[in-house]
């Protein structure tokens, strides 16, 4: 580093530090060793001798005094020059990474816009065939959850690293929610498609032991993040979860796969922020945007678990990672009811708040052929309106964002006329605590942007019922 050898300021000090401490050690050995030879001796001869190692004795003292000055100075500015060197280097790395990072991410945001634009383009045809119309749209639906996924990761990392990711744990069955997931891979994800892959689940967890307190959220997105990158490099073989109670005290869960393996050299690496194993060899065949294994491993470690790997490569991979294991003393999860294929609320009325004309749209059109009267306002005062208007109002869906309000003060205003009103919050604020916020200001559920609309249906369907059949 040149510029370290150049003088600055702390040089000078350096110099100045030690001339002054010379001549004052100086000046006092002098003074008090001439007056002291001059009261002890009175004989000429043996006064120069005296003063003869006096002076070598001086020149020795101020020498081993000048030398620990400069190692000790020395030792400082090579610490000071080897810290702003790994600062350097560290920053050089962090720079790449981020670097290569926004531009996989480019390559990632671009892939699914490309076919969601090109496909909403080929829709606008009169030649399309219904057939290939179905295609296109689930093409362009597909797509818009890959995009969604993006984003989540996005935001899940920012609130890792601010120390704002929420964990909120509610009682569910471990075997439902890896049957789940099995479900999931195996019935919509491409990757398996035309391969020969077994997907197994497997679980050692009686039945009182398969009744947990978790977050089976958060747990759920940590699983299908680690069966995604295993679907990613296994070509033929199988695909294995499962779920073990380990020392009586920890769940142990477990994603196998026979895939590619990792080297020894990337196992050390690919937990890390925008890290991706063997980026370079395998960025043209393999999509991510090396954020799924850090974000797992922000969320067991918020967990009070663990997580790590064993592989060899050529021969597969298993993650493992734990959380504590908090049983349930009874049955505790919520039972769930049957869903239904079609909805019909024909005398019921629901107020849609939304300032969002084209969300509104999509709102309209989705309950259009329930046979439900609907009320729409774009702000809280309208909403506040047609709610004092309109005393057959059912339901309530509400976005939180409103121009005027907010949706948390809208819903308290209108509980404090009629707590019993049904209000379904729908919000693109995503978070589990923005979820509580929303439950502990009175909503009876939260729907997050974007909304399905087979989640949306049945949620209304849990709160309003009809006796009235279409004819």
């Amino acid at each position: 580093m040149k510029h370290s050898l150049l003088p600055n300021h702390k040089t000078y000090r350096f110099v100045y530090r030690t001339v002054t401490i010379y001549v004052i050690v100086s000046g006092v050995y002098i003074f008090f060793s001439d007056r002291i030879v001059s009261r002890l001796f009175h004989n000429l001869d043996a006064i120069t001798a005296i003063n003869t190692y006096k002076g070598w004795g001086f020149v020795l003292i101020t020498g081993l005094l000048l030398l620990y000055l400069l190692s000790r100075e020395t030792r400082k500015r090579v610490m000071v020059e080897e810290n702003l060197k790994n600062a350097k280097e560290k920053a050089e790395e962090a720079d790449r990474l981020k670097s290569s990072f926004l531009a996989n991410m480019s390559h990632e945001i671009r892939t699914p816009m490309n076919a969601i634009m090109g496909f909403s383009q080929l829709l606008d045809s009169d030649q399309v065939t219904p057939d290939n119309r179905r295609k296109f749209t689930r093409t362009i639906r597909q797509r818009t959850e890959d995009l969604l996924h993006i984003i989540n990761d996005i935001l899940d990392i920012s609130k890792i690293e601010s120390g704002t990711l929420i964990i909120s744990e509610y009682p569910g069955k471990v075997m439902d929610l890896l049957e789940e997931i099995r479900d999931f891979f195996r019935s919509r994800n491409e990757i398996l498609t035309g391969r020969n892959i077994t997907f197994n689940i497997k679980s050692s967890l009686d039945a009182e032991q398969n009744r947990v307190l978790a977050d089976f959220q958060r747990l759920k997105q940590v699983l299908m993040n680690l069966v995604d990158n295993a679907c990613k490099f296994t070509h033929k073989g199988f695909i294995e979860i499962g779920c073990f109670l380990a020392d009586g005290s920890a769940l142990q869960f477990y994603v196998k796969d026979t895939g590619t393996g990792i080297s020894e050299k990337d196992q050390k690496v690919i937990f890390e922020r925008f890290r991706q194993a063997d980026s370079e060899a395998k960025k043209s065949r393999q999509s991510g945007t090396g954020l799924g294994l850090s974000i797992s491993k922000g969320i067991v470690e918020l967990m009070h678990g663990s997580i790590w790997v064993e592989s060899k490569e050529g021969n597969g991979s298993t993650f493992y990672f734990t959380i504590p294991y908090h049983p349930m003393q009874e049955e505790q999860t919520p039972a769930i009811s049957k869903k239904r294929n079609s909805f019909y609320w024909g005398n019921k009325t629901i107020l849609l708040v939304e300032d969002i004309g084209y969300n509104a749209d999509y709102i309209a059109e989705l309950l259009s052929g329930t046979g439900v009267s609907l009320l729409v306002a774009k702000d809280g005062a309208s909403a506040l309106e047609l709610f004092f208007i309109h005393s057959e109002i059912n339901l309530i869906l509400l976005d939180i964002r409103l121009p005027d309000m907010s949706g948390y003060e809208l819903a308290r205003k209108i509980l404090s006329r009629r707590p019993e009103m049904n209000i379904i919050a729908q919000t693109a604020y995503a978070g589990i605590e923005d979820k509580q916020k929303c439950l502990d200001t009175g909503c009876k559920a939260f729907l997050t942007k974007p909304i399905h609309d087979k989640r949306l249906l049945e949620t209304i369907d849990q709160f309003i019922k009809s006796d009235d059949k279409p004819s």
